[in-house]
């Protein structure tokens, strides 16, 4: 979920990212993360991102879908290619329940 302002009450269940995109700071909650081709686990990769500070890039379609009003405090899925040395995600797929964001 992305939220423009952190709600402290609001917390994901795994660690809460700051997220850039474009210039534009995002506080995102991490519910459930899933690595795929990796032998790496879960909590290393977070924890490797300390502080916890991601930029997201990809498609613009998809950079405009993920900065869009509706689809803030809306439970989403995202995936993407992971650079936990540059902190970036470049994005792959947005998935909102509603249209189809698959590049």
């Amino acid at each position: 979920m992305l939220l423009p302002n952190i709600d402290p009450s609001r917390k994901g269940l795994l660690d809460d990212l700051e997220v850039f995109i474009g210039n534009e700071k995002l506080t995102f909650l991490l519910d459930k993360m899933e690595i795929v081709g990796s032998v790496g686990l879960n909590r290393a990769t977070l924890q490797s991102l300390f502080p916890s500070v991601v930029r997201f890039f990809g498609p613009d379609d998809l950079m405009r879908r993920l900065k869009s009003p509706k689809i803030m405090g809306k439970v989403i899925t995202i995936e993407g290619l992971l650079y936990t040395g540059s902190r970036m995600l470049f994005i792959t797929e947005v998935d909102d329940g509603e249209e189809a964001g698959t590049i």
